[in-house]
């Protein structure tokens, strides 16, 4: 079947970086970025087998949309991304699913996997047709969405955008185990668009709030570099 929409395959730009990216972002995005996707999988897969088919059994296109993702999901799972983006010859791929199925909470998530599988395949600009202007109904989901459209944003060093996309996902956790993660990395982008006071404020929630957080066991170091470079 294989039918997918007509996205293109434009290579990720270089961004400008008069930040110093590879000094201040780099080693954390990459150290988080597997957690990520490890994360966003396994919640794909959950709230699919939750709500995707029984929700989907009131609203017959619901319904068909939740039926058409197992095959692509199974792929997703398997890290098979170009297969679950474009179909194989017996079931047709994410790409199409989300678009014939648009509006539709099985046809969202579809939407958010086919931004993940691209972005998995380096296809930056793909990923962002697919993620950007998505809110999905799932709180954690919709976080975790932000989050990747946040680390995309940063890594385009473009400021407004990573920090309303942390913004969003700190929002969305709901004070819940993500919330730190989310608020690091909303610190991490202050920090790195100069904003030191409000990247110290990030660090120093996640120090009280969140202290038993993996994201809290190193917060101090963050800190003190925080209150060094707000002091200068």
């Amino acid at each position: 079947m294989k039918k997918t929409q007509n996205n293109s395959a434009n290579s990720p730009k270089e961004a400008e970086n008069p930040f110093a990216f590879s000094d201040k972002v780099e080693y954390f995005m990459e150290n988080h970025r597997k957690t990520m996707i490890g994360i966003a999988s396994g919640v794909v897969v959950a709230i699919f087998a939750t709500w995707g088919y029984y929700e989907g059994y009131k609203i017959p296109r619901e319904q068909k949309a939740a039926e058409l993702m197992a095959m692509p999901l199974a792929d997703f799972q398997k890290g098979k991304y170009q297969e679950s983006l474009h179909g194989e010859e017996d079931f047709y791929g994410l790409a199409y699913i989300a678009d014939q199925y648009k509006g539709t909470p099985s046809g969202d998530v579809a939407r958010y996997a086919a931004g993940i599988s691209a972005l998995q395949m380096d296809k930056v600009e793909d990923a962002l047709q697919y993620l950007e202007g998505l809110t999905l109904q799932d709180n954690l989901l919709n976080s975790i969405l932000h989050l990747t459209l946040g680390d995309i944003y940063l890594d385009q060093a473009q400021k407004s955008k990573s920090i309303d996309a942390y913004k969003t996902a700190v929002k969305s956790a709901k004070e819940t185990d993500l919330t730190a993660m989310a608020l690091k990395k909303l610190g991490v982008a202050y920090e790195v668009f100069g904003a030191y006071k409000d990247a110290l404020t990030c660090y120093e929630e996640i120090s009280m709030d969140y202290p038993n957080s993996p994201e809290a066991r190193d917060i101090d170091k963050y800190i003190a570099k925080a209150q060094t470079l707000q002091n200068n």
